[in-house]
C-alpha cells in the first residue's frame, strides 16, 4: 500500500481503493476488485465468473485462464469455446457440435449421433445395416460387403451366402 495519513494512491493484491482513498479487502478469493462486489482477478485456483470467484465453473461454462466461460450455443457442457460435450434438450451432439438432427450415415443414441458401419449409409442402433453405398451389397440383411465374390450370389441389391437345393 502506498499510503500517507490514511490517504492511499495504491492498494496491495486483495485490496481496492475507494473514492475517499482508502484501502478495503477485496471479496473472498479476489486478487483483484473495482468495488466490494466486483472481482475482476480470483486467486489461483479460483475461478472468475460473472465478478465473483469460484472453486468450479458452473453448467455451460468452461474454465479457461482462471475464468469461466460460455459454451457454444445449445451446449450444455464443453471442454472450450468449440467442443461440445453434452447438448441442451433436443439438440444432438455429432463431432463435439450440437445440431437439430443427425446428418446421413449415423443414427440417435442417447442423445448422440452414432456414425454408421463403413460403407453403410442407413442403419439402426444395434448398428445394423439396412442399406449400403454403391458398389458395396446387403449381406445377410446386416452388414455391406463388397460385390460379391466366391459362393455367394445376388438377389436384387443384396448378397446371400451359399445356395443350397435339397432334393427329395
Amino acid at each position: 500500500m502506498s499510503c500517507l495519513s490514511r490517504v492511499c494512491q495504491a492498494c496491495e493484491t486483495g485490496y481496492y481503493l475507494t473514492s475517499s482513498k482508502e484501502c478495503v479487502p477485496c471479496p473472498a478469493h479476489c486478487d483483484q476488485c473495482s468495488d466490494s462486489s466486483t472481482c475482476t482477478l480470483c486467486t489461483t485456483p479460483y475461478l472468475l465468473y460473472q465478478s465473483q470467484c469460484g472453486s468450479s465453473c458452473p453448467a455451460t461454462t468452461f474454465a479457461s485462464n482462471g475464468q469461466c466461460l460460455g459454451c457454444p450455443n445449445d451446449c450444455d457442457q464443453c471442454s472450450d469455446s468449440s467442443t461440445c460435450t453434452l447438448c441442451t434438450t433436443p439438440f444432438l451432439l455429432y463431432q463435439s457440435q450440437c445440431g437439430s438432427s443427425c446428418p446421413a450415415a449415423t443414427f440417435v443414441s442417447n442423445g448422440q449421433c452414432i456414425d454408421c458401419p463403413q460403407y453403410c449409409d442407413q442403419c439402426s442402433p444395434t448398428s445394423t445395416c439396412s442399406q449400403c453405398t454403391s458398389p458395396y451389397l446387403l449381406y445377410q440383411s446386416a452388414q455391406c460387403v463388397s460385390p460379391c465374390d466366391g459362393p455367394r450370389f445376388i438377389s436384387g441389391s443384396e448378397c446371400f451366402g451359399k445356395l443350397l437345393l435339397l432334393l427329395n
